[in-house]
């Protein structure tokens, strides 16, 4: 994406077809051109730059790709539905011994309910990014509070919360037992746990006005979407989350045989040209 300063500077030759994983799943926050705020001509050249020499995207469900094809400025032919390459993995997972494995490791989390919160990195209006809410706030019976930031975020963790940024994230999701995110895209490898999923945004009619969503997120969600710390409790205390058949919907392609799909792909591209 942008942070490949490579593929988005080099010169390619005709014969050189370049496919773009893309990293998230499903469908929620805008991307790419759609999410432009305004008409500044240094971001759309910045965009062209950036996308110029992409050939093939790789998306989650075949329902999206007429919104990826006019998001990133391709044909629909150039959009696959193969499913995302991580989620093969998915399949190969013991959720058992995955909560093991992490019991081992921090035993606090022994007979307690783990919470992770997982937001997304995010700008405000002013491009000032937001930092996390103040975590001790949040006060939940019988539970463990973790969290796992994106990487460019910075924050000082409460006393009692359990920093697990750097764990894997296949090897953490499995054992947890709710998430609460704001607009990131680990919601989508989630669901593939059906496990409870909550909104937590304090922000979320900003948002929308200035990034933009494609779903309307209390819709998606079935209003399990807190604004505020109150909420949230209330949320996660209620302990009746509504169905959320979050995977079905928006990951229909991942099933565990994207990396094969790919390649079988990539093959039928090298024998054509040979």
């Amino acid at each position: 994406d942008e942070n490949s300063y490579l593929i988005s500077n080099i010169k390619l030759s005709k014969k050189q077809k370049v496919i773009h994983c893309w990293h998230g799943g499903g469908l929620l926050k805008k991307i790419a051109y759609d999410n432009l705020r305004n008409v500044d001509i240094n971001e759309q050249l910045r965009l062209d730059r950036i996308y110029r020499n992409i050939s093939y995207i790789l998306i989650s469900d075949e329902k999206f790709q007429s919104i990826f094809a006019k998001a990133f400025h391709k044909d629909v032919s150039q959009i696959l539905p193969y499913g995302l390459l991580r989620t093969d993995a998915l399949f190969r997972i013991n959720v058992h011994e995955a909560r093991n494995r992490l019991e081992k490791k921090y035993p606090c989390i022994k007979k307690k309910k783990l919470i992770l919160y997982a937001p997304t990195y995010r700008e405000n209006s002013t491009c000032k990014r937001y930092s996390l809410f103040d975590l001790s706030k949040l006060k939940i019976e019988n539970s463990i509070l973790a969290v796992r930031c994106h990487p460019t975020i910075q924050h000082e963790y409460a006393e009692g919360v359990l920093n697990l940024n750097n764990e894997d994230l296949y090897e953490l999701l499995p054992a947890v037992d709710v998430l609460v995110t704001d607009y990131s895209s680990i919601l989508f490898d989630f669901a593939f746990f059906k496990k409870p999923i909550l909104i937590y945004s304090e922000d979320l009619f900003e948002y929308e006005k200035e990034h933009g969503t494609y779903q309307n997120i209390r819709e998606m969600f079935n209003n399990a979407v807190a604004t505020n710390i109150p909420e949230l409790i209330e949320l996660i205390n209620c302990r009746q989350f509504l169905s959320q058949d979050i995977w079905n919907k928006y990951m229909g392609n991942c099933d565990g045989n994207a990396c094969d799909k790919l390649l079988d792909f990539s093959s039928t591209i090298i024998n054509h040209d040979k």
